[in-house]
């Protein structure tokens, strides 16, 4: 799985850098993208499966999902803010 990450990381990186141009922090682009696709693929295998589990199961990672989901962000600080 880790495997996988990394290498679509880099593989984005090649598509994108090759347009855009190399970021200033390559090394912090390919953290940040591998991350970002680590809690893609875990929300999405943990939506495919919930209806199986019956629940979202409730983790470190369903969890961190909530908080890097640009929608739910939105959401929390419009709704906090009020």
């Amino acid at each position: 799985m880790v495997e996988d990450v990394v290498q679509d990381a880099f593989c984005r990186a090649v598509d994108l850098w090759a347009v855009r141009g190399v970021p200033e922090n390559p090394a912090g682009w390919l953290m940040t993208t591998g991350r970002t696709l680590d809690v893609l693929r875990r929300e999405r295998t943990a939506r495919h499966f919930a209806p199986k589990l019956g629940r979202l199961p409730d983790s470190e990672w369903t969890r961190a999902a909530q908080w890097t989901n640009p929608s739910r962000t939105t959401s929390f600080v419009t709704n906090s803010s009020g």
